[in-house]
């Protein structure tokens, strides 16, 4: 449990953007692209968690 805890909270803290999240380009600078995967609501963001 808080692993996926920390796995949400650093989806917020570093992906989330208005309108939903980026991808990002550069792990180590943390850069993010101006696009969102088709399938990453979907297949990684569950129905029954908080955003």
């Amino acid at each position: 449990m808080e692993v996926g805890e920390s796995i949400i909270r650093s989806l917020n803290r570093y992906t989330k953007v208005k309108g939903g999240f980026a991808s990002i380009r550069d792990v180590t600078t943390m850069q993010l692209e101006d696009h969102q995967h088709s399938f990453f609501l979907s297949e990684t963001i569950d129905k029954d968690v908080e955003i």
